[in-house]
């Protein structure tokens, strides 16, 4: 089973600018996009998520402070400089604080995904199945 998954919230997210909230404050459902990912992961048995933050990093740091049922192992790093770095650099950044077991398996999830059904145990078992370093996840459009 994977325990540990890099959140990548290190960008502005232009395109869900809602009020100059981050994107991963912007809300669906009620809840932040961000507390969203982040039940979804504990759902699936992650026990450690490190996130990686830019822009209005504190906030976001603050609404995940704020959330009691957060009982996953949830650290931070900080992209100092995220208007001139890519998500590759989020990236790194996350496995670096993630060093612990570089052999292990974890998730890497973009912070403003709206999933409502939880793909992660079944990204788990396509991984194990297909003995995959790299499993990218792609759901069929509705209709198809």
């Amino acid at each position: 089973m994977m325990k540990r998954a890099i959140l990548l919230a290190a960008g502005r997210g232009k395109r869900l600018d809602v009020f100059g909230n981050a994107k991963p404050l912007v809300r669906v459902g009620h809840k932040p996009l961000i507390v969203r990912n982040i039940e979804q992961l504990q759902d699936a048995g992650v026990e450690e998520i490190v996130v990686v933050l830019g822009f209005q990093a504190d906030r976001v740091e603050r609404e995940l402070l704020s959330h009691e049922f957060i009982h996953a192992k949830v650290h931070s790093v900080r992209v100092e400089d995220w208007e001139m770095s890519s998500m590759g650099d989020s990236v790194r950044m996350g496995i670096r604080a993630l060093l612990s077991d570089p052999e292990e398996s974890v998730f890497v999830v973009m912070s403003d995904l709206v999933l409502f059904d939880n793909p992660y145990p079944q990204l788990e078992e396509a991984l194990e199945a297909y003995e995959a370093a790299v499993l990218v996840g792609l759901e069929e459009p509705h209709g198809s």
